[in-house]
Order: C-alpha cells, then sequence, then structure tokens
C-alpha cells in the first residue's frame, strides 16, 4: 500500500444532544401530515377541550375582575367619588361579578359537551378507520 492509504483515517463522533436538537428543530419547521389520521384524530379532540377552557376562562375572568370592581369600591377611596352611593353599587357590582364567576363551570360543561356532540361523528370515523388499518396490518 502507498502511504497516503495508510495516513487517512475516518473519524466518527456521535453527539445525543445534536442529534436531539436537530430532531427538535425538524420537528419545528416540518408540516404535520395533513390527512393523517392520528394527527386528524389529535386535533378534533384537543379542539373540543380548548373551546371549551376558552369560554370558561374568559367568563371566570370577567366574573372575577367584576368582583374585584366591587371590592374596589367599597374598601377603597375610588368608591368615594361615587359619594352615597359607593356601598350598594360596590356589594352589587361585587354579586353581579360572583354571578358572572360562578357560572364559568356551567358554561364550561355545557360548551364542552356541545363541541363533543359536534365532532364525535367523526372521531368516531376516525377510530374504525384506524382499527381497520391495525387489522390489516
Amino acid at each position: 500500500m502507498n502511504q497516503n492509504n495508510d495516513q487517512q483515517k475516518f473519524i466518527y463522533t456521535y453527539s445525543a444532544k445534536e442529534n436531539a436538537e436537530i430532531e427538535s428543530i425538524r420537528k419545528k419547521y416540518q408540516t404535520p401530515e395533513a390527512d393523517s389520521k392520528l394527527h386528524q384524530l389529535h386535533t378534533l379532540d384537543a379542539s373540543v377541550y380548548s373551546c371549551a377552557n376558552a369560554a370558561a376562562i374568559a367568563v371566570g375572568v370577567v366574573g372575577s375582575l367584576l368582583m374585584g370592581l366591587g371590592m374596589s369600591m367599597v374598601m377603597t377611596p375610588f368608591g368615594d367619588l361615587l359619594g352615597i352611593y359607593e356601598y350598594p353599587l360596590g356589594i352589587a357590582a361585587g354579586l353581579v361579578g360572583l354571578a358572572i364567576a360562578v357560572c364559568a363551570y356551567p358554561l364550561y360543561r355545557a360548551v364542552y359537551e356541545h363541541r363533543k356532540n359536534k365532532v364525535a361523528p367523526r372521531i368516531l370515523q376516525l377510530l374504525d378507520e384506524l382499527d381497520e388499518q391495525k387489522k390489516d396490518e
């Protein structure tokens, strides 16, 4: 053999950390398969919870802010701007805010049930198709 072949070496280094980082970046930019049945199933299932959560959080925040306004009217000089009506208005605002905040959970259940009933046929269809795929494999 000649001297050049003897001096050539193949050096390979493996880094699990680098490969994990590469894969995480790849997943960020890789578009999910739009027609993947499993992906559609996950998306539909998540939409049921996310719609209900968004509605309940919005109502809960509005109710809490209104309760805070009522408490502020009663306990701080902010209420003095209204004169003699500060206490009744503050208590009324707090009670209305409390009533709105209490409605957050029933609203969550209603939106959840409505959304679940709306997407249930498609989810069941996807589950049946995935079961058929498993049986064929």
